[in-house]
């Protein structure tokens, strides 16, 4: 009798516990790569670096100023950002242009503000997408300066040859195309420096210059002008005008309706915010890819990929 009494109470703790096991949703919890959503569905990591429930956004700039710099100043807009599309939206700043045209590729990051050199090459590259592009002082355009030292003999781009020049990086409009293209006007190409070297701040072309270890260099206009009088003070001896402005550039595939709207929150945005990103930036504005096709049709000319 006892033998089947204790049958009897094994049989019941094994009923228990799969009725128990059930109910609490008796499965493995996910492994790997995938992690629990807030209703307990599994939600894989996309290519934006979003995990779990709260979906991350991520943007880059091409590398103007230092990299701190850059997480302080874009700061302001991923909080703007992060309300208007409901998503966590995080900086990452780009070592080189390079690396913020391959990272939007590979969909390492989302949106990425690219100078007109690389946007081309992203659009042309892999369906990259501009959707606005940066307003400057109002306008759609910026500008390029050639420069030297201010107690330099240099007053031309035709005295350059046979000199040293700096160039910024070999991604960039500003300090490395427009500059190329001021001086093809005139005859000079590279093989008729002394030395042509490509450096990828445009910080430390300034630098290059004032040191004396270059004659002249080139970088965007707002740089100059923010660095001119350092040092013995510089001198502009050839400027390149009507640059089409920095395009905010998408990854493809993203999704329509966020595309929609980030474009929407980007066009919204107020001339305080646009500042805090850059001191001349006044906004955004709409954005065609014909406005970029001289810069194509400029780097196919001087052989720049």
């Amino acid at each position: 009798m006892s033998k089947l009494l204790k049958l009897v109470s094994l049989m019941l703790v094994v009923v228990l516990a799969v009725f128990v096991f059930t109910a609490c949703g008796g499965k493995a919890p996910a492994t790997g790569p995938e992690e629990q959503s807030g209703d307990g569905q599994a939600q894989s990591s996309d290519q934006s670096g979003q995990t779990g429930s709260k979906e991350t956004f991520t943007i880059s700039a091409i590398g103007l100023e230092d990299p701190e710099i850059m997480v302080k100043n874009f700061k302001p807009l991923c909080d703007y950002l992060s309300e208007k599309i409901d998503m966590e939206v995080r900086f990452k700043p780009a070592p080189t242009y390079e690396n913020a045209v391959q990272w939007l590729k590979d969909g390492t990051i989302d949106m990425a503000s690219l100078g007109p050199v690389t946007y081309v090459q992203a659009h042309d590259g892999f369906g990259g997408e501009a959707i606005v592009k940066a307003l400057e002082g109002g306008e759609a355009f910026y500008e390029s300066v050639i420069f030297v030292r201010k107690d330099s003999p240099i007053n031309k781009l035709q005295d350059m040859k046979g000199k040293k020049m700096a160039f910024g990086d070999k991604d960039s409009c500003s300090s490395n195309l427009s500059p190329k293209y001021l001086y093809s006007k005139v005859g000079i190409f590279e093989k008729d420096f002394a030395e042509a070297k490509n450096i990828t701040s445009q910080n430390d072309v300034i630098q290059a210059v004032i040191s004396g270890e270059f004659h002249a260099g080139a970088v965007k206009a707002h740089v100059f002008d923010k660095h001119k009088n350092e040092g013995v003070g510089l001198k502009e001896i050839a400027r390149k005008t009507e640059i089409p402005t920095f395009p905010y550039t998408i990854r493809p595939g993203m999704d329509s309706q966020l595309k929609e709207n980030l474009k929407k929150a980007l066009l919204e945005v107020d001339e305080e915010l646009a500042k805090t990103i850059e001191p001349k930036y006044t906004g955004f504005t709409d954005v065609s890819d014909e406005d970029y096709q001289w810069i194509r049709e400029a780097m196919e000319m001087l052989g720049i990929e």
